[in-house]
């Protein structure tokens, strides 16, 4: 009934409540984070007091005038009842007998199956399950050669392991710390569990809130992500990920100079919200390592100056990958078995590169916002005339009633999950492709007009120029010093610079290319497997189907042509236009068209 009527007086104290004021909402929420954040505590001030307590029975039983073994017997007994105690406060002791989830997935088939075909998996559980018995014997007596100079006899330690109730791992962000047989790894911080209306629209939030509410947190998102637009998805996103702790299968790369407020955003705001140790920045080490232990349990991954390598060997890339979309990874740590985990991470990304990894043309993943070109301190300094430090504090005083306000918004999913295409993207797309992927998508998309803006921009103010294919060799012998001399002779195209680029324009539009106009294109856009007969045609088979050799009916008894479709499967059209002539195709035999 008292609930009731409290929520009933708190209804019409909302009514009376400016639309935009949500302050009575806030109050009451932040008083549930704190109540979830003393819920979820490890009760480390009880055990301290135990362990005062356990010292003081200690030095009573060393005061009483009893022989020496039974002083030693009667310590040993307060310190098993001090340790039992303490099991039963503090969840770390109480849950210490860790199944693996791969291990534990198969104990719960054995157990609901109950077939012999998992024999296997249950005796390697059982081995499992024996080490964490050691290990946890083991800090036992490390426990008691520290507080009572001395090992505990196995009864004792026995009787304090039987107060452990075995547990299995899991991460599973936002449920209860041990629901079931489950003890949970996650550690939880209050904003992500707090359940919340979501009662505020997004644009107002953004263009009025925040600037009236919260101006230092406003100026840092605003420094970082000074396009409106680029705010709104942004502040949108991380909206989603505070209120549901699912992933968005894509990723943020903030760009910009050092010092724009990046580590602000991460340690005062997410790391805060979310608890550090659920995040974990990875550094291009961490990349390049073969070892990604930091993958488990974690909900927010940033990766800090990441610096890619472009070139078409690199791996980097493809390791990324997973960690941003998929639901499941492999993790590979130092003497541990590899194991495949659920992956819950977010992926933030931070950079002072303006290339920091390669985005490929059907990219899934990235959204890209560039920064201010203004550090924080100016902004500290010149917008609110005071120091970073400062300027700081006054974000730590807002971020409270900011991230919970954050979570009352009425954050749009299908926006969350779906990509911010933009100037920056295109950029960096155009920049770290390799000219094979670059090429090969354009193609396939019969990008017209990219390969006439790009050769224009190439034979600007020579047009009507030649490119020259090679060099022809021809030895001679001079007539004075009777000496063979290599004479050098360029072989040129056939056709005028325009008179390619209109060629190259019609295959473009039928899908199907000449090797002649290939070459020429190689060599226009100045590819290094122009110089190589075998390169080229391997560069070409990679990117659309390999030369296929058609005979010229009515030309020349001996005439032949090589033909690249789009395609593996793709027949040729019926005709053909190849270098301004048309022809008939019949299987492999082209007949050229003779006008009259």
């Amino acid at each position: 009934m008292n609930n009731k009527l409290q929520d009933f007086k708190n209804k019409a104290l909302q009514a009376k409540l400016a639309p935009d004021d949500y302050s009575s909402y806030i109050e009451k929420y932040k008083k549930e984070v704190s109540r979830i954040q003393n819920e979820f505590s490890d009760d480390n001030e009880k055990v301290e007091e135990l362990r005062v307590a356990f010292e003081e029975q200690k030095q009573e039983i060393l005061s009483q005038h009893v022989k020496a073994g039974d002083k030693a017997k009667q310590i040993k007994e307060a310190f098993v009842e001090y340790m039992i105690s303490k099991a039963k406060l503090n969840r770390i002791w109480k849950s210490i007998f860790f199944f693996e989830n791969t291990q534990a997935k198969y104990l719960e088939m054995t157990v609901m199956k109950k077939e012999s075909i998992y024999t296997n998996e249950v005796e390697e559980v059982k081995k499992i399950e024996h080490v964490e018995k050691e290990v946890v014997s083991k800090r036992i007596q490390l426990e008691a050669k520290k507080m009572i100079k001395s090992l505990l006899s196995s009864k004792d330690v026995n009787i304090i392991m039987g107060w452990l109730d075995p547990y299995t791992k899991i991460y599973a962000p936002t449920k209860k710390k041990i629901f079931g047989e489950y003890f949970n790894v996650y550690t939880p911080n209050g904003f992500l569990e707090v359940q919340v209306e979501q009662v505020q629209e997004l644009e107002k939030f953004v263009s009025v809130s925040m600037p009236e509410k919260y101006p230092y947190i406003n100026a840092l998102f605003k420094n970082l992500a000074p396009e409106h637009e680029e705010r709104i998805y942004f502040i949108n996103w991380l909206s989603y990920i505070f209120n549901t702790s699912r992933k968005t299968r894509n990723t943020i790369a903030i760009l910009g100079m050092q010092g724009t407020g990046k580590g602000v955003l991460q340690e005062f705001i997410i790391e805060y919200a979310i608890h550090r140790d659920n995040c974990y920045t990875v550094t291009n080490q961490d990349i390049a390592s073969s070892f990604n232990g930091y993958l488990e349990n974690r909900l927010f991954l940033v990766f800090n100056e990441i610096k890619g390598s472009f070139n078409e060997s690199s791996t980097q890339a493809d390791k990324i990958k997973p960690f941003i979309t998929d639901s499941a990874v492999s993790v590979n740590d130092k003497h541990k078995k590899q194991v495949l985990i659920d992956n819950y991470a977010n992926c933030l990304f931070f950079s002072n590169h303006d290339l920091p990894f390669q985005i490929e043309d059907k990219d899934r993943r990235y959204s890209i916002i560039k920064t201010q070109y203004r550090t924080l301190t100016q902004v500290s300094d010149e917008d609110f005339n005071m120091t970073i430090n400062e300027f700081i504090e006054n974000i730590r005083a807002e971020r409270d009633d900011f991230i919970i306000e954050l979570k009352m918004v009425k954050y749009n999913e299908d926006d969350a999950i779906k990509l911010l295409d933009n100037e920056a993207k295109e950029k960096i797309k155009e920049q770290t492709n390799t000219t094979k992927e670059v090429i090969k998508n354009k193609l396939l998309d019969k990008d017209i007009e990219w390969f006439a803006n790009t050769i224009d921009g190439l034979i600007e103010n020579r047009e009507n120029d030649k490119l020259i294919k090679g060099e022809s060799h021809k030895v001679v012998i001079d007539q004075e010093t009777q000496q063979e001399i290599v004479i050098k002779t360029p072989d040129i195209f056939e056709y005028t610079n325009i008179e390619f680029k209109k060629y190259f324009m019609d295959e473009i539009s039928q899908g199907v290319f000449t090797n002649q106009t290939l070459l020429w294109f190689t060599k226009l856009y100045e590819i290094d497997m122009a110089n190589s007969l075998p390169k080229f045609g391997k560069f070409w088979n990679q990117i659309i189907n390999k030369a296929k050799v058609h005979s010229i009916d009515g030309y020349e008894s001996s005439a032949s042509i090589k033909l690249r479709a789009i395609g593996t499967s793709q027949e040729l059209p019926s005709e053909l236009l190849i270098h301004g002539e048309t022809y008939k195709v019949n299987g492999q035999k082209l007949s050229k068209e003779i006008p009259f």
